[in-house]
């Protein structure tokens, strides 16, 4: 997190790499008089106790957003009553900049923002020292916690009211819709070194974002490097294919030095002719035999 920026733009930033629940940690600033500003940002790479609507347990593992802002009500905010609709709002705009415009984000009463109808993000709003004026009839408080949520890397899986989902998936989700060669049989170089390869089907992509390959003994492999190439490049020898001449070596230097792009590949190399001396500008075919 850039605290430099955040400062930037008039905020108070405390960042923490563990604690019970942001929330608890902003609530607790107030409660011991440290007297922390308005728009004070409490953040956590983890939560060990994390907290949603209703006492429910948020689950926290670090890879996910979770954060706490302290606010001061103003004398020109409204009723508090309208702070969940508020969050919200805008909580589902700076989500929706990062999901693929092919998913659906929706935002389920009161402050629930899901993604494809499944939940990405949660808040929780706490008050400190909260009041109510009779002569306006609404709600007011010394300082507000407004707690959020955000599953980026990881969407928990169990003790689920309704589906959880990720930004991660979302994002997963749509790669696959416009992966090419799925189900297909790809051969993985995994280096330079052309013998370094695996060949298999191409079954998807992990949690990880590593491509998942089925290989022919019914295993699978993940792999997190590499470039992938259609089909099976030992089963097509033979193959006719398009070669640029180079240029002539003569008859006893070997025939033509070849520069050329194959199917799956940039090679180089010599091969022997049967011709007389090429033209240097003519295109020849030839039986791939390498």
């Amino acid at each position: 997190m850039d605290e430099s920026s955040l400062a930037g733009r008039g905020m108070n930033a405390i960042a923490l790499e563990e604690t019970a629940s942001t929330n608890a940690h902003a609530l607790e600033l107030l409660r011991s008089g440290a007297a922390p500003p308005h728009l004070t940002l409490v953040w956590a790479r983890r939560q060990t106790n994390g907290r949603g609507r209703g006492g429910r347990i948020w689950q926290s593992p670090e890879g996910n957003v979770f954060f706490s802002m302290i606010l001061r009500p103003q004398p020109d905010w409204g009723d508090l009553n309208q702070l969940p609709l508020v969050t919200s709002v805008a909580t589902h705009a700076a989500i929706r900049a990062h999901v693929p415009p092919s998913r659906v984000v929706t935002i389920k009463w009161p402050n629930d923002v899901l993604v494809d109808g499944a939940k990405v993000s949660g808040t929780l709003i706490e008050s400190h020292l909260l009041t109510r004026s009779t002569e306006v009839r609404r709600w007011s408080a010394e300082a507000l916690v407004i707690g959020i949520g955000v599953n980026v890397a990881n969407a928990p899986t169990q003790g689920l009211l309704y589906p959880a989902t990720s930004l991660f998936e979302s994002i997963r989700a749509a790669y696959l819709e416009s992966a090419h060669g799925m189900g297909e049989r790809i051969t993985v170089r995994t280096s330079l070194d052309q013998k370094e390869s695996a060949s298999g089907t191409f079954e998807g992509i992990d949690e990880d974002g590593a491509l998942l390959l089925r290989l022919d003994d019914g295993t699978v492999r993940p792999l997190v490097v590499g470039d992938v190439f259609f089909g099976d490049p030992d089963k097509r020898k033979g193959d006719t294919m398009t070669i640029r001449v180079g240029r002539w070596l003569g008859p006893n230097g070997g025939g033509l030095e070849i520069v050329s792009i194959g199917q799956d590949a940039r090679f180089t190399g010599r091969y022997q002719t049967k011709v007389g001396k090429p033209d240097p500008n003519a295109w020849l075919r030839r039986q791939r035999d390498d």
